[in-house]
């Protein structure tokens, strides 16, 4: 390991969130449910293809850790943004 993997390891360590980096398809269908996101949008909004959330949702590929994170990041924010986008919920 290089010099610089080490300063960015370093770097990183106080600041890894601490979260399940791993998520079941069945999991990321409830957490979409939840969130009122379909799975194009999803998609759209995770910079991929539509057809690799159908694979990730049927089991068919694993779900990327960074993915996880993310989406578990959208649901524990969702009673403060009602869209992923960012819109503010007035309800809350």
């Amino acid at each position: 390991m290089g010099p610089l993997a080490l300063v960015v390891q370093e770097a990183r360590w106080p600041y890894v969130p601490a979260v399940r980096p791993s998520m079941t398809p069945q999991q990321l269908r409830q957490a979409l449910k939840r969130l009122g996101l379909k799975q194009t949008h999803t998609a759209e909004r995770l910079g991929v293809d539509p057809r690799t959330v159908r694979r990730w949702v049927a089991g068919d590929r694993r779900i990327p850790a960074p993915v996880a994170i993310l989406v578990r990041t959208w649901v524990s924010t969702s009673k403060r943004v009602s869209r992923v986008g960012g819109r503010h919920d007035r309800r809350a």
